[in-house]
């Protein structure tokens, strides 16, 4: 699969519809609309690693559906939906392993610098990792 801005455009499209679904699914349809926004947000995330770095857009904090309460929960929630490991976000970020492990489990709290460097890593807004 190659980028091209129709592929990921459809991509975030069928993504949206998936979480608009959710949000107003009775509870007998949520298992197989979950299934369909699990397909869909692993064909953006796929579509993203495709871009080119510099021309990646970030995605906006409104987007967050269920980013967690602290900012350890957040950087995991979005971590994961980037499909990274910690590995490879603290080799993004410059952040070391073991300070990125300590922040995901609560056991310190990053400074300014560092939510900075993450935040742009993760190619979000740096709001969305705030509680």
């Amino acid at each position: 699969m190659t980028f091209s801005i129709e592929a990921l455009t459809s991509a975030w499209n069928r993504l949206d519809a998936a979480v608009r679904k959710i949000q107003s699914a009775k509870m007998s349809e949520v298992s197989e609309t979950l299934h369909e926004l699990e397909l869909a947000r692993k064909n953006y995330a796929h579509l993203q690693r495709l871009i080119p770095h510099h021309l990646r857009l970030t995605v906006p904090v409104s987007d967050v559906v269920n980013g967690g309460n602290t900012f350890g929960e957040r950087l995991l929630y979005w971590r994961s939906k980037v499909q990274l490991t910690q590995l490879e976000l603290a080799n993004l970020s410059g952040v070391s392993l073991p300070q990125l492990t300590r922040y995901e489990t609560g056991r310190s709290t990053p400074r300014l610098g560092a939510v900075m460097k993450l935040a742009k890593a993760l190619n979000i807004e740096i709001e969305a990792l705030q509680p």
